[in-house]
């Protein structure tokens, strides 16, 4: 039993401890201390839940979930996309640039922004 509340804090260090410092530029640090206690939350949830789902619920759960990061993708993008002072910055574009010279066959140096 040691074990498992062992890597459950581990699993939760991973989820939360990468992805705070972004939780809070955009929620602020009330919303990425909420965002850390639904990670807990889920954490201490995830074994009993595990042997519940059947295969077909298995699936329909990672649908939704792929759909619910793409709502999420496309409603934060723009705003972090923004070149309002403070909320974003030129890096955003010269990563397209270089991608979209990657794809047409360039070099990502030699387009300048």
């Amino acid at each position: 039993m040691t074990e498992s509340r062992e890597a459950d804090v581990c699993l939760w260090f991973a989820l939360v401890l990468p992805s705070s410092f972004v939780a809070d530029k955009y929620l602020g640090w009330t919303g990425t201390l909420a965002y850390a206690i639904v990670a807990a939350v889920i954490v201490t949830l995830r074994p009993r839940l595990s042997p519940r789902l059947s295969n077909r619920d298995a699936s329909w759960l990672a649908v939704f979930t792929l759909a619910f990061i793409i709502v999420v993708f496309l409603v934060v993008y723009p705003i972090a996309n923004t070149h309002v002072a403070g909320a974003g910055s030129d890096d955003d574009d010269t990563l397209n640039l270089g991608a979209l010279a990657l794809i047409s066959g360039h070099s990502p140096y030699s387009r300048t922004t």
